[in-house]
């Protein structure tokens, strides 16, 4: 019981102190970084996808000439 009982004070006040920061505005640049990180990995994927989808078109080509022959 004692432990439940500490658990909750613990997170009562980290979820005060964090609720502090982020009034005061500590975690923007968190925020900023976060979108940055997102925009950026949401662009490779698609180069990814792009250039999966150019090799299996050209692998479809290449199946189709030696099928044909």
């Amino acid at each position: 019981m004692k432990g439940v009982i500490w658990g909750l004070a613990i997170g009562c006040t980290l979820g005060y102190l964090i609720r502090k920061l982020q009034d005061d505005g500590q975690f923007e640049c968190i925020n900023e970084c976060a979108d940055k990180c997102f925009t950026k990995s949401k662009s490779e994927f698609k180069e990814v996808v792009d250039a999966a989808k150019s090799k299996a078109e050209k692998l479809k080509d290449q199946l189709k000439s030696v099928v044909t022959k």
